[in-house]
């Protein structure tokens, strides 16, 4: 059964309350004027910065109206979480006195503070309200009656010690933040949107040419080919390199040493020009017969070229990112399989790789995220692909920055699609070393429009 309403607790909160001395009319007035100074030195700031800028057109209009918001909600912040959490706006502060509610003498909740604040306006809007304290026995505006709040002199009651009353954690600099990356985003698009040098009629007639849509097939088979070839070749080198045959490690430093040290666009030169130093090519056994023999420039040709130059280039940084996940695999994994007889080989393909996936999986997904832009450097060995595309009609039309936008918001496509499921497979691959799955954007993306923070939890301390 609960408690009797009538018995000694609501005894205790009835003797509290009379004994708390009662704010006057004046200590009231000039907590409100305070807190009005405040606002209106806010909206004064803001129509300053207004004048100043010059804004101008629907971008302008919206950024003007959240400039003048953000004093009314700064204002609003005070007036209910501020005085929810201490029972004082800075106004009170200032004159010594604070809200609490007629229930208890504690400070009010947020919902209380919140209906309190609207029904304030009408006492400031109809005055009536606001100099209703003048002759109320109780000193009460409409808004302390309807709220049943009342305004003491001096400091709330504080909670019995046996209470805990939770309060959320407040974060007013991420919303100062948030504001201000609003207004820098607004800024932005409204100069994006209203500089008529962008053309973006232009840039809507170019996106979907079929020239655009062959260099965006020639892009992808570009970055599927050459991601495969190193991954493949990645993994060979970074068993090499782990081999405790001294040749056979040295051989794969080696190749490592050349092809990460010298830039990716000097190779695509160097395989599309290396008719120069070998006129003929002839594949068979080594220093015997040869099985096919042809001409340097009719057998690597300049997708060849390409291929070569990506594929394995790529190859020594794949090398260095398995080469990692396979050392972050435990010693004692390797050790417990050849104690069951199992061999180098099939320890690597069965035991080591598997678990190495979950370190391999992110950069490799970078990787291939920074292979769909690096094709674009082919167009130097005279393959269009997408820039090659955007490019061979720029040549033509002189519309330079509208083509080149139309080739980045094909490559944010693509980069964005990667993303999403470069994300998934690290999902897939932490199941085994996290105890609950990371959200997915969708499930974050709901998570933050529902929840707000932690409930309060008021009761006796266990």
């Amino acid at each position: 059964m609960g408690p009797d309403p009538s018995g000694p607790s609501a005894d205790g909160a009835a003797g509290t309350l009379a004994s708390l001395a009662t704010a006057s009319w004046g200590q009231r007035a000039y907590a409100q004027l305070i807190d009005c100074a405040l606002l209106a030195v806010g909206e004064g700031i803001a129509i300053g910065l207004i004048a100043v800028a010059g804004l101008h057109g629907i971008g302008g209009l919206i950024l003007q109206i959240a400039l003048l918001v953000v004093p009314a909600l700064l204002y609003a912040w005070q007036a209910v979480v501020r005085q929810a959490a201490v029972g004082q706006t800075i106004g009170k502060a200032r004159a010594g006195i604070s809200l609490v509610d007629d229930a208890d003498g504690l400070s009010p909740t947020e919902a209380t503070c919140l209906r309190r604040l609207l029904a304030h306006l009408v006492d400031l809007v109809s005055l009536v309200g606001f100099f209703r304290p003048l002759w109320n026995a109780e000193r009460k505006t409409f808004a302390d009656t309807i709220c049943k709040t009342r305004v003491i002199d001096g400091v709330p009651v504080p909670p019995p010690p046996g209470e805990l009353k939770t309060v959320p954690l407040r974060h007013p600099g991420r919303w100062v933040a948030t504001a201000l990356v609003f207004i820098g985003v607004g800024m932005l698009v409204h100069s994006v949107a209203t500089n008529p040098n962008f053309h973006w009629d232009v840039v809507g007639k170019n996106l979907f040419k079929q020239v655009i849509f062959e260099g965006i097939l020639r892009t992808l088979e570009l970055t599927v080919i050459a991601m495969v070839i190193g991954i493949a070749l990645g993994i060979v080198l970074a068993v090499m390199r782990l081999s405790p045959n001294p040749i056979v490690s040295s051989a794969s430093w080696i190749y490592i040493w050349v092809f990460r040290g010298t830039p990716v666009y000097v190779q695509l030169l160097f395989w599309n020009a290396v008719g120069v130093l070998y006129k003929h090519l002839a594949f068979g056994v080594p220093f015997g017969r040869h099985f096919f023999s042809g001409s340097s420039n009719t057998i690597i040709t300049t997708f060849t070229a390409a291929i070569l130059g990506l594929g394995l280039n790529e190859g020594a940084y794949m090398s260095e990112i398995v080469r990692a996940g396979i050392i972050s695999v435990d010693q004692g994994q390797t050790e417990a399989a050849q104690a069951l007889g199992m061999n180098r080989m099939r320890i690597m393909r069965r035991i080591v790789l598997p678990q190495a996936m979950r370190v391999i999986i992110p950069p490799t997904g970078n990787e291939t995220i920074s292979m769909l832009k690096t094709t674009s450097l082919v167009s130097v060995i005279s393959i269009q692909e997408l820039l090659g595309a955007a490019q061979s009609i720029y040549d033509t039309t002189l519309q330079i920055l509208q083509l080149l936008i139309v080739a980045s918001l094909w490559y944010l496509l693509f980069t964005s699609v990667l993303s999403v499921g470069q994300y998934y497979l690290e999902r897939r691959y932490t199941r085994g070393s996290a105890r609950e799955l990371p959200p997915t954007p969708w499930q974050r993306l709901r998570r933050s429009l529902t929840t707000f923070h932690a409930p309060e939890a008021t009761g006796p301390l266990q």
